[in-house]
């Protein structure tokens, strides 16, 4: 059946849970329109002159407030086809799943069809750049009702933390500088329940993981406002960290990749925290002490705020997810290859550490020096973690 034309006769409770599975959560990219003073004159010439004297507002208006404003919000995420499908679906998108056009910067009016409690909102990021001044221009009347946001270029923050155990003994944390930077963009969402950090993007997707893959390189064009084909998806970073580490030390392609740190101990043991490796519970406990001690000093102006769930995600569409699913199989393939490979090497090295010894044999000694230390931590993962 290609058509079904008994739509209106199914129970209205039916027809409405339909309306809301066709319309999944979306990742809301917030970009900026800079305007000039000639755009505007463009759209003043596109009116009907009645007057030619009425030219001289256009002096008048350079001068005033509204004209003052160079820029508006916009997105260019696909619109929901079921608010223009009819006026039940309209209503029940608007008054029930709390559709609404929002992000109203200047006189341009709102232009963005957002949901506070699906829709992920997507806006840049770089610390202390443009791109932090243009995220920052997001009102704090529509930035106090999200819930859902990402930041690109922020899953370094969590990179950058890891364990290391210093000589006494001790465990000490990296310091990560960024912090107080990402606490000044979130201040200003004061209901915020999910914070996605941001690696990979549709745009920003590695060059060599899409060689020989069979798939296009370049998404389909978009048809129309209502496409919703290669939708972005929120990836878990974790799915890619094996990858990424394999990757890295010359697993197809040479192009280098920021990715998580882990320490290398001085006596050249295993690696402190190493359970965790490939994993960011740990990493995103200690990020949100870091945000709640950067909150002592209380900001009247945007009220209370809590820290939100934190997850490291990539935004990627269905094309590249696909492409990411097959690298990762391909990764898990050569872990297990190099763990027969080194597997007298590592039973050397296990031996030697549960007594306590300081000499290596010559198998562990190729191991450690071939290999570096990240891939090291993942062969030797389930292992020493036991």
């Amino acid at each position: 059946m290609t058509s079904f034309h008994r739509f209106r006769d199914l129970p209205t409770e039916l027809r409405q849970e339909i309306y809301f599975l066709t319309t999944p959560p979306r990742v809301v990219y917030l970009k900026t329109k800079h305007l000039n003073l000639s755009d505007f004159e463009e759209l003043w010439k596109a009116l009907p002159e009645k007057d030619k004297s009425s030219r001289h507002f256009l002096k008048w208006v350079e001068d005033k407030r509204l004209a003052r404003q160079d820029s508006y919000l916009y997105s260019n995420a696909p619109i929901p086809v079921v608010l223009h499908t009819c006026f039940e679906s309209r209503d029940f998108l608007i008054n029930e799943m709390g559709y609404q056009l929002t992000f109203d910067k200047t006189s341009n009016g709102v232009r963005t069809w957002f949901s506070y409690d699906r829709d992920i909102l997507l806006i840049p990021h770089r610390c202390g750049s443009y791109y932090a001044r243009e995220s920052a221009k997001l009102e704090p009347s529509d930035a106090a009702k999200v819930r859902r946001l990402a930041l690109e270029n922020t899953a370094i923050f969590l990179y950058e933390l890891y364990q290391t155990k210093v000589r006494d003994g001790s465990v000490k944390w990296s310091n990560n500088g960024c912090v107080p930077c990402l606490n000044k963009r979130l201040m200003a969402f004061t209901r915020l329940q999910e914070l996605l950090l941001v690696d990979w993007t549709r745009d920003h997707f590695p060059s060599a993981l899409k060689m020989d893959a069979g798939y296009p390189e370049k998404p389909s064009p978009k048809r129309h406002g209502y496409d919703t084909r290669n939708l972005w998806k929120c990836v878990k970073v974790e799915e890619s960290c094996l990858l990424r580490t394999l990757y890295n030390c010359g697993f197809r392609g040479c192009e280098s990749r920021q990715g998580p740190k882990i320490s290398e101990p001085l006596d050249k043991g295993t690696a402190h925290g190493l359970a965790d490796w490939g994993t960011f519970d740990t990493r995103i406990a200690r990020l949100e002490s870091q945000l709640i001690r950067c909150q002592s000093t209380p900001f009247p102006p945007f009220g209370e705020w809590r820290v939100p769930r934190i997850t490291p995600v990539h935004l990627i569409d269905e094309r590249q997810e696909k492409i990411l699913q097959e690298n990762q199989k391909m990764a898990v393939e050569q872990l297990q290859a190099l763990r027969r490979r080194w597997d007298q090497a590592l039973q050397d090295r296990k031996a030697r550490l549960e007594a306590g010894e300081t000499c290596m044999t010559t198998g562990e000694h190729l191991y450690l020096t071939h290999n570096r230390w990240p891939e090291i931590c993942w062969i030797e993962k389930d292992i020493f973690s036991r």
